[in-house]
């Protein structure tokens, strides 16, 4: 059986503390285990912002980030994940081309 992550390569990065990147490893490997190619390069298909928003600086970087990412593989998916979700609108993140959005 294949599941929707089979053969996608996804790009993970991580902002922030330890703990987030423990978070974006255990992501890694539940993702890995579905089937999907966890790469550090583009093209990618999916990639996925582990956020910080500690400062008004680490909110600056999550924004470069997802630009970023946009920039480097213009039809994938961006889905960001932690602690900058709770601050972000629905209005920035549509304007930011994120898809999908998952809080703490």
């Amino acid at each position: 059986m294949t599941t929707p992550l089979e053969g996608r390569r996804v790009r993970l990065f991580t902002l922030g503390c330890r703990t987030n990147l423990y978070e974006a490893e255990a992501l890694a490997g539940a993702l890995a285990a579905r089937g999907a190619e966890i790469v550090s390069a583009p093209p990618f298909d999916v990639a996925v912002v582990v956020s910080c928003t500690v400062t008004a600086t680490a909110d600056k970087k999550c924004r470069q980030a997802v630009r970023r990412l946009k920039r480097q593989s213009p039809g994938a998916l961006i889905a960001v994940c932690g602690g900058w979700v709770q601050s972000l609108g629905r209005g920035e993140a549509r304007a930011l081309g994120i898809h999908l959005l998952v809080g703490n």
